[in-house]
């Protein structure tokens, strides 16, 4: 139990008229202990209201994505009586606007992180019908919540760029003749059948024209492969670099889905820590295996990582990654080998946008030329790693964290286009 700021300016009132007024000091004294009296009886109906809180609030959670909070309460007594101030505190990894409201609250929760948390429990303030006198009780409610990377956001990518004329025909993707398809079974030629389908071997056999024909092999594999090490703890504006690469994850699974491909992933650092097996609509499936991945603080193992995935079916290989300077890169070129005899691998990586900005800003000290010259250094450092990583075979795409995702999407798609894996 403790006072309330009325009790306390009543308390300070009557010790003002004390000193001020030609009051008897035993009339002040009397006043005091009405005053304390009053105080706790008005505690004792405080304590004895009984109340009841429900917390509302989905456990799916999109990282950036405000969803509402509401918390109700069930009083025993009349409402009019009485005051209950709610309280709802939260992880450092969330906002909630506002945090506390009187009568209930009604508020916006915005997951600032990924992964698994859990919401605390709730605490009430009851007032006593005088509102002198206050109790404090707490509500054991435990929510477990889970938070995405932005899938809302990738499902509506998808939609806007999937080519029109896939929703009608596959044959957008049929690629070069001979590319992106599959042999079904030999049949007699047809008038219609272009005469580069013709099997020349079959036809002396069966002394006719006879066709090889092909199904379109609609159904590829996409591996993605997300580096967890300590490059991509590096932040970037208010995100991780690996929060910005689980975005784009999240943005490539769905467009796969949407077009009929298997995807899964393989999450690394000096081990593999997680590792799904394509599967058709996987969407889902990928985004929940990666959600709560934290970069840790050791250098990344690209060949135990190509290792693991380089005897699977032919695929895609969208790796993501932060490529600095060919220090930090040499284990990435050097195990490029192990991949791109089988598959085809797009590397995806984010462009500072610090170093873009302090190499464009106009010095107006001397250690801005100071910082612009390391800026240059960095970013030259980086474009050699990238000219020698697309000597090696790979696909590079570099791009700013907001565009990671689109630029590593179309990327795929051309490359499904044009029949690369």
């Amino acid at each position: 139990m403790s006072p309330t700021p009325r009790a306390v300016f009543i308390a300070g009132i009557l010790a003002l008229f004390a000193l001020i007024l030609p009051i008897s000091p035993l009339i002040i004294g009397i006043a005091f202990i009405g005053l304390v009296g009053v105080t706790l009886a008005d505690s004792i109906q405080a304590k004895r209201l009984s109340v009841a809180a429900k917390r509302e609030v989905p456990v799916t959670l999109v990282r950036g994505v405000e969803v509402p909070l509401v918390i109700t309460l069930e009083l025993s007594s009349n409402n009019s009586r009485y005051t209950v101030e709610v309280r709802q505190p939260t992880p450092p990894e969330f906002s909630l606007k506002p945090d506390r409201a009187v009568g209930g609250l009604s508020s916006s929760l915005t997951p600032l992180e990924r992964g698994q948390y859990k919401l605390g429990p709730v605490y009430l303030r009851r007032m006593g019908p005088l509102n002198l006198a206050r109790w404090d009780l707490t509500v054991p409610l435990d929510t477990t919540v889970k938070v995405f990377p932005d899938l809302v956001s990738a499902r509506k990518m998808a939609l806007l760029r999937r080519p029109a004329r896939f929703a009608q025909s596959q044959s957008w993707f049929k690629g070069p003749l001979g590319l992106g398809t599959e042999f079904e079974s030999i049949r007699e030629w047809c008038v219609d059948d272009d005469i580069r389908l013709v099997n020349w071997l079959a036809s002396a056999k069966a002394g006719k024209l006879m066709s090889n024909q092909y199904r379109l092999d609609t159904e590829r594999n996409v591996i993605c492969l997300v580096d967890t090490g300590r490059l991509m703890s590096a932040p970037v504006e208010q995100q991780t670099r690996l929060d910005i690469c689980l975005d784009a994850l999240a943005a490539v699974a769905v467009m796969t889905e949407a077009l009929g491909d298997r995807i899964g992933v393989v999450a690394f650092d000096n081990s593999i820590r997680r590792n799904l097996s394509p599967r058709h609509n996987g969407a889902n499936a990928v985004v929940q295996s990666v959600y709560d991945l934290e970069p840790t603080e050791v250098d990344s193992d690209y060949e135990l990582a190509f290792h693991t995935v380089a005897l699977k079916k032919r695929s895609l290989i969208v790796l993501f990654c932060d490529l600095v300077d060919e220090a930090t890169a040499y284990s990435l070129l050097d195990a490029i080998p192990i991949l791109v005899k089988r598959h085809t691998l797009l590397i995806a990586s984010i462009i500072d946008p610090d170093l873009k900005q302090t190499v464009k800003t106009p010095p107006s000290r001397m250690s801005d030329i100071y910082e612009a010259f390391v800026a240059l250094e960095t970013l030259d450092e980086r474009n050699k790693v990238v000219s020698k990583l697309r000597k090696n075979g790979a696909v590079v795409i570099e791009a700013d964290p907001p565009t990671l995702g689109v630029n590593t999407v179309m990327g795929y798609l051309m490359l499904k286009q044009k029949a690369r894996f």
